[in-house]
């Protein structure tokens, strides 16, 4: 990832996001019951924090906002296994927006790009998942022990 993947994807930010508006309800049963609105908002900051990471390479900070990503959508009613179709999701849809959109030069490699970066997010998201149960089974386990 690079500053022209950076620049390339904030020239389909807009249609992406639209789509990814439009099939909000197939991407989950949740974002098809929240207002249009909230869900463009959401949207909206996910893209824009993906490409921050495009063009920094931060992966700290990129990590540190999967994870307050992964509170808020869970306090929001969000299942874990959908937390990652969503961002599989954005994948995908991003894929198709470029492919629709970008000239063959170009496409190919932003194409593989962002299937890399999809990739690599899916993995940093489940690992965040694991640690988020791993520590929730540890307060289970204590709660049924009664040592809190």
């Amino acid at each position: 990832m690079d500053q022209r993947d950076a620049q390339i994807f904030e020239s389909l930010h807009k249609d992406i996001l639209a789509r990814l508006v439009e099939v909000r309800g197939s991407i989950d049963h949740a974002y098809g019951e929240f207002p249009e609105d909230e869900v463009y908002k959401h949207f909206d900051l996910v893209l824009s924090k993906m490409q921050s990471f495009m063009a920094t390479a931060d992966a700290v900070a990129y990590r540190r906002f999967a994870r307050q990503y992964v509170a808020m959508q869970v306090g929001e009613g969000i299942a874990y296994d959908n937390l990652i179709h969503a961002l599989v999701a954005i994948g995908d849809v991003t894929v198709q927006i470029a492919r629709a959109k970008l000239p063959d030069p170009e496409r190919e490699e932003f194409v593989r790009d962002i299937m890399h970066l999809s990739f690599e997010s899916t993995r940093m998201l489940v690992d965040l998942l694991a640690e988020d149960f791993t520590v929730r089974a540890a307060q289970r386990d204590r709660l049924m022990r009664g040592d809190l």
